[in-house]
């Protein structure tokens, strides 16, 4: 939070548990590796019920990062909300931008963000947050859409490394 609030130039973030950040939200984002998707769901499982959770997660396998996990060929999106139940909507969203143009808060990102989640509200939602970041927002539809788009990172993550560069 400190790095954070010196980058930004202002006190604009706070340090605190999963939980608690979940308690105080009304909208959550989730950035975690996969290995780390269930296990924090299930942190903060009951302070996301009537809420709207935000899932960057994409399932790539520890033991091939080039790859996705086979989790019975479903998306982190589809097993979030299969976990969570329906008292919570997830959409998920920012899965192929790279977590270094999104840390930094003063780089423009000239990018799409494709958004899915069978909740249409919801997605309008994410797509209004995704707007507000500097961002262009697509709506892509049913979270069965989620496995195509989380399939794409590995790809990403081929072509940078391939030809040598973080752009892609």
């Amino acid at each position: 939070a400190d790095h954070l609030n010196r980058m930004l130039g202002k006190a604009a973030a706070r340090g605190t548990s999963n939980r608690r950040a979940a308690e105080e939200a009304d909208v959550v984002v989730l950035t975690v590796p996969y290995a780390a998707h269930l296990a924090t769901l299930q942190e903060v499982k009951e302070a996301l019920r009537g809420k709207l959770l935000i899932d960057t997660t994409v399932p790539l396998d520890p033991e091939a990062p080039g790859r996705l996990a086979s989790a019975n060929h479903r998306s982190a999106l589809e097993q979030a909300q299969e976990f969570l139940g329906a008292e919570t909507k997830v959409v998920a969203a920012f899965q192929n931008i790279s977590y270094r143009w999104l840390k930094d808060p003063k780089r423009a990102i000239d990018s799409d963000v494709l958004v899915c989640g069978d909740d249409p509200d919801a997605r309008r939602i994410a797509m209004k947050l995704v707007e507000q970041a500097g961002l262009r927002a697509i709506d892509a539809g049913g979270a069965h859409h989620a496995r195509v788009i989380e399939g794409l990172t590995p790809l990403l993550l081929e072509l940078n490394r391939r030809y040598k560069t973080q752009e892609a």
